[in-house]
């Protein structure tokens, strides 16, 4: 597996195709969390060079639009981002797709990535057990980190939060810290409390990483390119925990994503 990884191609930039997705309930974001195991194809690990000319994007799904390789700072993004990996979640008891998702790490925080990274290789970021303590260990030393998440088919804000707490709460770790996740999950029912509506496909959410671990919620309305930060959960465990969800454990959220995180860390 770490041959075919190793070897693939970098991804051309991507142009965002006409498919169309079918039609699923929305109830499916809440009844499977916003990230898990079951369904994710080895084909989303891209080990491609993170830091790209910028303008550059990867497809992540045909129905949503590609994926920036590099984020600048601006009215709602706090400094520059780098992406490191992305995965599309697919349900494979219905067959079908649910959102992409992108990993970035801050530009700025590079040096210390890279510092923290030393000696580790594609291996240990791809052990069950070893890769918790490196991604502990980025996430304790102040390497902040943004998920970008692209719903590929329409559902709303409810079911995102809902989402959002069972993932968090499926993590081992979570029990590990229950007053401090419990306080931090009480800020994202507040976080979410006045948006209630819709949220088409292809439209975006990005979760920032502030630098004393406080998660900012910003929602993107891609057809009129409007941006509102919907809030900010200050409790540091709860982006702690998701992150680590992602990109790390015997049981990641989503397989496929941690290794594309992993062959994008270890190209640092």
């Amino acid at each position: 597996m770490f041959r075919y990884l190793a070897t693939r191609a970098a991804p051309r930039v991507a142009i965002r195709s006409a498919v169309r997705a079918p039609r699923v309930s929305m109830r499916a974001f809440a009844a499977i969390g916003l990230v898990g195991a079951a369904g994710f194809s080895i084909a989303s690990a891209m080990p491609w060079k993170p830091i790209a000319n910028e303008g550059q994007a990867i497809e992540v799904d045909s129905a949503i639009d590609p994926f920036p390789l590099e984020m600048k700072k601006n009215d709602f993004l706090k400094t520059d981002w780098v992406l490191v990996g992305t995965g599309v979640r697919t349900v494979t008891f219905v067959s079908f797709k649910v959102y992409g998702v992108g990993i970035y790490v801050a530009k700025e925080d590079l040096p210390k990535a890279k510092q923290l990274l030393q000696g580790v290789n594609i291996d240990t970021l791809l052990d069950p057990v070893a890769n918790v303590g490196v991604i502990d260990k980025l996430l304790d030393g102040g390497v902040k980190f943004m998920v970008r998440f692209s719903p590929v088919r329409n559902t709303d804000f409810n079911h995102l939060k809902d989402g959002y707490i069972k993932s968090i709460l499926a993590n081992p770790k979570a029990k590990e810290v229950r007053e401090p996740i419990n306080r931090g999950l009480d800020e994202l029912r507040s976080v979410f409390q006045s948006y209630r509506g819709a949220v088409p496909k292809n439209h975006v959410l990005y979760l920032q990483q502030g630098p004393q671990g406080q998660l900012d919620f910003t929602y993107q309305n891609t057809k009129d390119n409007t941006t509102r930060h919907m809030g900010t959960v200050a409790e540091p465990q709860v982006s702690k925990v998701l992150l680590s969800s992602y990109m790390s454990g015997a049981k990641p959220l989503s397989v496929p994503l941690q290794q594309s995180v992993a062959a994008g860390l270890a190209t640092l």
